[in-house]
């Protein structure tokens, strides 16, 4: 996502918030092809020592859960967005613009094998809601 440095947010608590507020999610991954696939899904959001871990479950029939595992996959959480006209700024020559909030967390899938972790999952992913 191209982000000009002046809209950065490295405060990585801020970060997490937002991905909690805003846990319905795209997830992205491409096939053998290179084509990619999105499914929307509820993403709970854990802090583990070994790093950040995004929790969500996908149907066994959706091919996209068959693209995860050991694979990089991209998830992007959405928020606000509002068109900005010109006549806002100050400067009389600017340009529109759309002013927008996202959080874009990228990583490796690993499935969960267990019915009794597939459960847990669903579970948590119910209470958050």
């Amino acid at each position: 996502m191209y982000t000009p440095r002046h809209f950065l947010q490295p405060d990585h608590g801020l970060q997490l918030d937002f991905m909690r507020r805003h846990s319905f999610a795209a997830l992205v991954t491409t096939d053998e092809a290179g084509r990619p696939h999105a499914t929307h899904v509820p993403v709970m959001v854990e802090e583990r020592p070994e790093g950040l871990g995004l929790l969500f479950h996908l149907a066994c029939a959706n091919p996209q859960a068959q693209q995860l595992d050991g694979r990089e996959a991209l998830c992007i959480f959405s928020g606000p967005h509002a068109y900005i006209s010109p006549s806002l700024y100050e400067q009389p020559l600017s340009v529109p613009t759309w002013n927008y909030i996202a959080v874009h967390a990228s990583g490796t899938g690993q499935l969960i094998r267990t019915e009794a972790e597939t459960l847990a999952v669903l579970e948590q992913l119910i209470l958050q809601t």
